[in-house]
């Protein structure tokens, strides 16, 4: 292997590892926007005292997506939340 065949096999290994880790920290910040939506919504229902709501919403993704477009909490992972 040449010098500059080992020189573009390391930028493509570097690539694919750098691709890796920002997929990483992209499921990673993800997460976190969905935690905290999910805290701010249960947080507003509680306040309500929508007790039955929480309990729903913590089982019932397409209620959860209601709720979180009533009180209006932005959340870009589902689709059709605030649209």
């Amino acid at each position: 292997m040449t010098v500059e065949e080992m020189i573009k096999a390391e930028a493509r290994y570097a690539a694919k590892n750098a691709k890796k880790e920002g997929l990483r920290e992209g499921r990673k910040e993800g997460r976190k926007e969905g935690v905290d939506a999910i805290t701010r919504l249960f947080s507003y229902l509680l306040d309500d005292e929508r007790y039955d709501d929480i309990k729903r919403a913590s089982t019932d993704e397409d209620f959860q997506k209601q709720l979180l477009n009533e009180y209006d909490i932005k959340f870009p992972d589902f689709e059709d939340v605030n649209d």
